[in-house]
């Protein structure tokens, strides 16, 4: 158990290595928060306060997991210096501004469910609608974000152990140790 907890906090000092760890966070919040913002929406009996509770719980969740993966992700990007191809720059900076997003557009997402709180019926139930619509927009968005990250990972290279002979992040070489195995082709037959 020490050995792990060793392990771990020598994990989380690398930002890379963090940002990896808490990206995963917002993506399952957002998804989560799609079935919650339904039953907050279409749920009719006592329980509905303790649906609107539970997402807005998921939406500070979602809005702190976020501001903490896009701060070890600017981390992150800062470590790797000037060791990347421009293009790569540019795709990191894609993926940047896309992840600053998803905590704002969580925060706008809470703030539909605490005025859905508020006001004649009528309002309330508009509200909670656009809560639910807007959920599934930012699932999609979190999506969206996510893909940019996982190209910067497994087409880019950036962020994958590399064993002592390659040279940058962001180049494909055959000492990278995470490199999927290519089968070459058949040997023929004497």
């Amino acid at each position: 158990m020490k050995q792990i907890l060793i392990m771990w906090g020598e994990s989380w000092q690398d930002p890379a290595i963090r940002h990896a760890i808490l990206v995963h966070f917002p993506i399952v919040l957002s998804f989560l928060l799609v079935p919650l913002a339904l039953c907050a929406t279409l749920w009719r009996g006592s329980g509905r306060t303790a649906l609107t509770v539970l997402s807005l719980i998921g939406c500070l969740l979602l809005i702190a997991s976020a501001f903490f993966s896009k701060e070890a992700g600017t981390e992150a990007h800062t470590a790797l210096g000037n060791i990347v191809d421009p293009q790569v720059t540019a795709a990191i900076g894609a993926h940047g501004m896309a992840a600053a997003r998803i905590w704002w557009l969580g925060c706008v997402l809470g703030g539909l469910l605490l005025i859905s709180c508020l006001g004649k019926p009528a309002w309330r139930h508009t509200f909670r609608v656009t809560f639910f619509f807007a959920s599934i927009a930012l699932a999609l968005y979190v999506s969206y974000a996510a893909e940019l990250g996982g190209r910067l990972v497994y087409q880019d290279g950036l962020g994958r152990s590399h064993t002592p002979g390659s040279q940058t992040p962001g180049s494909q070489t055959p000492n990278d140790q995470w490199a999927p195995a290519v089968p070459g082709p058949p040997t023929p037959k004497p």
